[in-house]
């Protein structure tokens, strides 16, 4: 074997030895804490490529968000609630919750032109599965050539706002 291909191979057995050792093999997979189980556009000629272009804001928005509540630290002068185990037992971990279910349409995505400018008003409602609905809404202008930017915008300023508030829901309720 030539020297390159020896060292060649040096590299990928470091890599791969360094992938394995990343993360133990008794760690649990990470579970999502929401699944979308429908994202949508009001029907339209053009719905099937704003419903993809929505579903990737919304993912994008998903994945920023922080959907777990953090724990409470107790002051430092309480006491303990319970007394350890004295037999050292490990401490019982509870069952990890399932993913809540979320569901996010765009109800409304209507142009109007104006002299020389283009109004898009864009209307989205948010909602948990056995929970509260959350709607949000922008009317965005712009000039006529700016038209698919003035879309993006719109949708990704909607899916903010639909995954900051349904995340402080989820955050609520667990």
């Amino acid at each position: 074997m030539s020297r390159k291909a020896l060292g060649s191979r040096l590299v990928q057995l470091l890599l791969v030895g360094t992938l394995a050792v990343a993360r133990p093999a008794d760690a649990a997979p990470r579970r999502p804490a929401v699944s979308w189980t429908e994202i949508g556009i009001r029907p339209g000629d053009d719905a099937q490529r704003l419903t993809k272009l929505f579903e990737k804001r919304i993912k994008a928005a998903s994945k920023r968000a922080e959907w777990k509540a953090k724990p409470k630290k107790p002051p430092s002068d309480a006491l303990p609630l319970s007394k350890p185990d004295p037999a050292g037992a490990p401490l019982m971990k509870s069952e990890p919750k399932p993913p809540a279910e979320l569901v996010a349409k765009v109800v409304r995505f209507a142009w109007t032109a104006g002299k020389e400018v283009l109004h898009l008003d864009v209307e989205a409602l948010g909602r948990m599965k056995a929970g509260p609905t959350v709607k949000t809404r922008i009317r965005l202008s712009g000039r006529p050539e700016e038209r698919s930017n003035l879309e993006k915008d719109a949708l990704r300023i909607v899916a903010d706002g639909i995954v900051m508030r349904l995340a402080e829901i989820v955050r609520r309720k667990r």
